[in-house]
């Protein structure tokens, strides 16, 4: 993505969690571009970066957001995103991870993912180093490295009881024609720190035309991994950069608030 512009100061206004209405907030930073490529809509940075939103909202509320994001099918509501004392994630529910900064790029947000889990059997990540994994609201799909890609996708075709199908657009590796006898079995990604979060079809499969649904995992020639979107839906996900570490609650994120 290309961009250029200006540096700018403004006032930024919110909606307060509050009865309070909205809150200003002066003198945030932002880019205010008057060229970019491709149509391009705006970008919220929320990485560890002195210039992301958050950390500059820090002095106000604390350097901590979340984000639920509501499933793609269900167009009529929309995902909420929280700042401060609204944005904690915590319950008998929730799950935690340590959050990782690198300081080569600490605009991005990491995890350590181990393993991931279908049924009893495990596919380990080739590299388990501390921040393997990237979080990323803003790619679609799931992508390991090539190896551990093959052997999960390996593991899925011996857990379903269906014959693959090919995917009408080429995309994708495994596809099924799904109905009444489609059915998918759960995944577990088993992150540092012990806690496994447990992901249903909704995020590990996505529909490609009416009648065939394929994996939603890529193959990556990087040794890292990146949790897009479709994996995070109906998880409330929190980014505590105060306290280092990430939250998962499985929620229904059309309701909420």
């Amino acid at each position: 993505m290309y961009s250029n512009g200006v540096l700018a100061a403004e006032t930024l206004t919110m909606m307060a969690s509050s009865d309070a209405g909205y809150v200003k907030l002066p003198n945030i930073t932002f880019g205010c571009s008057n060229h970019f490529d491709n149509n391009r809509t705006g970008v919220v940075s929320l990485g560890g970066g002195a210039l992301s939103l958050v950390s500059q909202l820090g002095p106000s509320v604390g350097k901590k957001f979340s984000y639920c994001f509501v499933p793609y099918n269900q167009n009529a509501s929309s995902s909420r995103i929280h700042f401060g004392d609204s944005a904690v994630v915590s319950g008998p529910r929730s799950l935690y991870t340590p959050l990782v900064l690198k300081p080569v790029s600490n605009s991005i947000i990491y995890v350590t993912l181990e393993y991931i889990s279908v049924g009893d059997q495990s596919v380990f990540l080739p590299s388990i180093e501390k921040g393997n994994t990237i979080m990323d609201s803003g790619t679609t799909l799931t992508y390991l490295p090539t190896q551990a890609y093959i052997l999960l996708l390996s593991v899925l075709k011996g857990a379903i009881d269906l014959a693959p199908v090919q995917d009408p657009s080429n995309n994708f590796d495994l596809c099924y024609e799904y109905g009444k006898d489609f059915n998918v079995p759960d995944l577990k990604f088993g992150f540092d720190g012990g806690d496994e979060l447990l992901l249903g079809p909704l995020n590990t499969f996505v529909p490609v035309d009416e009648n065939v649904t394929c994996a939603a995992f890529f193959g990556s020639d990087s040794i890292n991994s990146v949790m897009g979107s479709i994996a995070q839906q109906n998880i409330k996900i929190g980014y505590d950069f105060d306290d280092m570490v990430v939250a998962f609650q499985p929620t229904d994120c059309a309701h909420d608030q």
